[in-house]
């Protein structure tokens, strides 16, 4: 079940966010926590696909919450959306635990709906089962990882890096023409040498022909001749 992590002491805040989710996906397991501590617990307990967390809560001090979710190996680049009515915070979110938006109170439907719909249909959307997982050979090991946690596969001498949420990994004797085939529709061709998961793009500037990567501070270089095409599966 995909479920969502709401951390907002507001009992009447924290019920409408959990009814604006429902209506755009009814069948989301919206979890609730008016306290930090309780939320940390229910992290730990379950499988969270999404957070919305309150900047200041009653126990805690919402970026303290935040850090130590990403301390935790599942929860590195899951999405957290702060909510907080002190605009000067937000950056600071965005800077330190690389939130994936903000929504300043008082807000309306429409910008939790903005904000939430891309999350859900994106990333919390179900994997092709065909093409769940990529599996690699090197030398007598086998190894099998989710596409849901490939960030991008860069070419480099002959070698192919794949970097994931855990770890970046070096294989010899495949090409990207050939690991292209076997991944699903979430990843596209950027650069010549590089493929990424559309789903860990951040913001593209084509002025610069740079794309950032959530989490990451040195963007990825964007080729010409696959603009289009980019544009066409992220915007």
């Amino acid at each position: 079940m995909k479920s969502i992590l709401v951390v907002e002491d507001e009992l009447i805040v924290q019920q409408g966010i959990k009814k604006i989710l429902l209506s755009i996906d009814s069948q989301l397991n919206i979890m609730t926590a008016s306290y930090g501590s309780k939320a940390l617990q229910i992290a730990k307990g379950n499988q969270i696909l999404a957070f919305l967390i309150d900047i200041q809560l009653l126990d805690y001090n919402g970026l303290l919450l935040a850090e130590q979710i990403r301390e935790l190996d599942r929860y590195k680049f899951t999405p957290i959306v702060f909510v907080t009515a002190i605009p000067t915070k937000e950056i600071i979110a965005y800077k330190q635990f690389h939130c994936y938006d903000y929504i300043i109170k008082p807000f309306t439907e429409e910008e939790i709906r903005q904000t939430m719909d891309p999350i859900i249909k994106h990333y919390m959307a179900p994997v092709e089962s065909e093409k769940e997982t990529l599996q690699l050979k090197q030398g007598e090991i086998i190894y099998n990882y989710r596409q849901q946690d490939i960030i991008y596969i860069e070419s480099i001498n002959r070698k192919l890096n794949i970097t994931t949420t855990r770890e970046v990994a070096t294989f010899s004797k495949y090409t990207l023409n050939t690991i292209e085939k076997e991944l699903s529709d979430n990843f596209i061709r950027c650069h010549k040498g590089i493929i990424i998961n559309t789903y860990y793009i951040e913001k593209i500037d084509m002025k610069k022909m740079n794309i950032y990567v959530r989490n990451f501070d040195q963007p990825l270089p964007l080729g010409r001749k696959y603009v289009d095409e980019l544009k066409g599966a992220y915007l």
